[in-house]
């Protein structure tokens, strides 16, 4: 499951580059210390502001960053990669999670081929297998 994790974040980053924007919740690795923190603040063109868990806040270099790993991809961000493949979904709203219906024929209300429950307020790696799952199906 993590390696169609991973596949369906950089599906979804390709469809909406802007998760990778250097800009607040954005997750960093640097090259001078092995850290992992998310971008609280820019400070100038060239300097930004990374929380890492644990330790002080840090300041940084942007030329100092090894790796951008992004922010953490939410359900808009899968919006607009589904869109981009044109598939016909419809979301409907139950009580505390939304389900993503998919439809593979003409007709909009034909009952869903495939259906999947999005938690809201949680990111993609925090939905469930299933959810995973299915999205990955759809996007690949």
């Amino acid at each position: 499951m993590d390696n169609n994790l991973e596949e369906l974040k950089q599906i979804i980053i390709k469809a909406n580059p802007s998760i990778l924007d250097l800009k607040f919740g954005c997750k960093v690795k640097t090259e001078t210390v092995v850290i992992e923190g998310k971008i609280i603040r820019s400070l100038s063109n060239d300097r930004v502001e990374v929380l890492v868990e644990g330790i002080n806040n840090q300041i940084i270099f942007k030329n100092q960053i090894a790796e951008i790993l992004g922010r953490d991809i939410i359900l808009s961000d899968v919006l607009v990669a589904l869109r981009k493949k044109n598939l016909k979904i419809a979301i409907v709203v139950e009580e505390n999670n939304l389900i993503i219906n998919y439809w593979d024929s003409k007709p909009a209300f034909k009952f869903p081929r495939n259906t999947c429950n999005w938690i809201p307020k949680k990111p993609l790696h925090e939905q469930s297998k299933e959810t995973i799952e299915f999205l990955y199906e759809l996007l690949k």
